[in-house]
Parts: structure tokens; sequence; C-alpha cells
């Protein structure tokens, strides 16, 4: 997918295969009818939005007893990611959302190593605090910090990604679009800055990152 910096100069292309065609600038743009597809953004891939260029993971390593391996180095025992899943849980009764707790990395599972593609969301996943995977938010407790992050994560997940989904429907696209085009001052330059981390993802999917890192700067305890 090509796009082009000049979002406003665009019109609309007809298509008969059922798709809606863009154009900005001398690039076209091809994405999903709205009203046959709905939005997914990421799909199953984890919120990391960056591919791997260490050595790809392909199992987690075993570790001494009563510790947690997790792909960021943090020094965590069982104990804690217990207690993260406790806290966890209280806040996802309180948002009213079915979240899945990932307390320990052979949780998550491993692709065939001849699936390169599967390795690298296995990777991105392993390396994640959190991802949504059709519409169920997933969050990886081993890699978690403090519980300051664990809000932030959840919030970001279900208030971010999911809260925005149930509300626009079908019509995601549409919204994200509307917003990047309009953007200007604090609002374009953070979504310009979040493309240097989320790379190699289109711009519906930068869009929605930096709007699901205002709703964890926004939640109160976050």
């Amino acid at each position: 997918m090509i796009l082009s910096d000049k979002w406003t100069d665009y019109n609309l292309i007809d298509a008969s295969d059922g798709q809606k065609l863009k154009r900005w600038s001398e690039f076209k743009l091809v994405r999903p009818d709205f009203e046959e597809k709905k939005y997914e953004g990421q799909g199953g891939s984890a919120s990391v939005a960056k591919r791997i260029k260490e050595k790809l993971i392909y199992k987690v390593p075993e570790i001494e007893a009563g510790k947690v391996w997790n792909a960021r180095g943090n020094d965590i025992t069982e104990d804690r990611v217990k207690e993260y899943e406790g806290y966890g849980k209280k806040l996802a009764e309180k948002f009213g959302s079915d979240i899945v707790f990932i307390t320990d990395e052979h949780q998550i599972d491993t692709p065939n190593k001849n699936d390169h593609n599967g390795l690298v969301d296995y990777n991105n996943r392993l390396h994640a605090l959190g991802w949504v995977d059709k519409g169920k938010v997933y969050i990886n407790l081993p890699n978690i910090k403090d519980v300051a992050e664990l809000e932030k994560t959840i919030v970001h997940e279900v208030v971010g990604h999911v809260g925005l989904k149930k509300v626009f429907g079908n019509y995601m696209y549409d919204f994200l679009e509307e917003v990047y085009k309009t953007a200007d001052g604090s609002v374009l330059s953070g979504i310009n800055k979040m493309k240097g981390t989320y790379k190699n993802f289109d711009m519906y999917t930068v869009t929605e990152e930096y709007l699901a890192h205002l709703a964890e700067k926004a939640y109160p305890n976050a």
C-alpha cells in the first residue's frame, strides 16, 4: 500500500469489484468496502507494530523456578504475575471487558518454524504488552513492569482499540480517515511521530494507535 502525503487532495474512483478506491495526489489507496467488511486494524498482530530485527525466537526458554521468562528482560516472579492478574481482573470487570491474561509466555501458541510470518507475529506477541485478536483483548503480564503500566495497557487495548471499533463498527475507516485528514498542530505532529514507532503499518493503523495512546493518557488512574 502506497500513501501520498497530500491527504486533502483526493477524489473518489468508482470500482466494479466491490472495493472503494481513493486517490491522493498520483497515488491510489485501496481499502475494503465499509458496508461489507469491518475494519480490523492490526488483526491478530501484537501492538508492538515493529518487525523484530534480532534473531527470531522459536520457543520460550526455561528459567529458574519461581521466575517467569519475558522478552523485556524484567526480573519478575510468578507471585508478582499473580498480583498483576488479580488487579487486572478487577479492571476488566470495571470496564465490562473479557480480557485474557497471559501469565506465562508458553501460553502463546508457537508457530511452525517454516512459517516466517507466523514466527514474526509470534515474536511480536512475545515482546508486546497487549494486543487484540478477533475482538478479544490479551494482556501479556510477564512483560508488564508495574501496576501503572498494567493500567495503561488495559485502557489502551480496551478503550483505545476495542472501544473505538464498537462505536464506529464498519465505519471505522471513515472515522480514522477523517481524523488524519483534518488533523493539524499537536494532533498531526503526534500522529507523524507515531509513524516512527509503528513502522510497516498503514496510516489507518498508525492513527488508531495514536488515539489509543491518547486514551491511556487521559485515563485518570493511568
